[in-house]
């Protein structure tokens, strides 16, 4: 959440708001249509109209949105993964991180692409259960795709996706349909299902990355 509070005009109310209906990072905000994203803040207020005071126009998301897409960009090129801490990935927790922070992991590019000799080895050395280190791993994986917070890295996960080889051999109306499946059967996942459109664009980020 304190993470779209560097986005101009997005202080503490807007950032809880925007968290509210699913949009966790400056990463997804980017990924978010102007228009769509307001209509889901004023279903919001309606439910819950005591959290904002002023509700923004569409014109102010516009440009929230094109400063997350040019922060972003910039950020892909520059950074990556490097600066993302671990204790972002759904269900690490504080107790974990600090663990693996410990055994050397301090951000989530540190567990993309860990080989199974190294997962058995960070397993006895922390003591953490290898099939959730490697689950873990699989989330930092999918991570690298615009767009993919930890939330949806759960959800993608949780329907059979491990890694973003194998996203990239997907099809978006099939992946759709099955994270759809899985809200029924688990409502507490995730806040907001992804549109196709967002789907289709993982699947072709995921077809570029190596």
């Amino acid at each position: 959440m304190a993470e779209l509070m560097i986005i101009k005009g997005v202080g503490s109310e807007y950032s809880e708001v925007l968290n509210k209906i699913g949009i966790d990072s400056t990463r997804e905000l980017a990924y978010r249509n102007p228009q769509k994203t307001l209509d889901k803040i004023l279903e919001f207020d309606k439910k819950q109209p005591d959290v904002i005071r002023k509700i923004p126009k569409v014109e102010i998301l516009t440009d929230w949105i094109e400063e997350a897409k040019s922060m972003y960009a910039k950020k892909k090129t520059q950074i990556k993964l490097k600066e993302t801490p671990i204790i972002d990935i759904e269900g690490i927790g504080t107790k974990f991180s600090k663990t693996l922070e410990s055994a050397g992991l301090s951000n989530i590019e540190a567990l993309v692409g860990l080989a199974k000799e190294k997962i058995k080895d960070l397993a006895e050395k922390t003591k953490i259960s290898e099939k959730l280190i490697d689950k873990w791993a699989e989330h930092a994986d999918l991570m690298r795709i615009g767009g993919v917070g930890p939330e949806y890295a759960e959800v993608l996960n949780e329907i059979g996706v491990d890694s973003v080889k194998e996203f990239a051999q997907r099809n978006p109306s099939n992946t759709l349909d099955r994270i759809m499946k899985l809200d029924k059967e688990k409502p507490d996942v995730f806040r907001r299902p992804p549109t196709l459109k967002m789907v289709g664009e993982w699947i072709e980020e995921a077809k570029k990355i190596k």
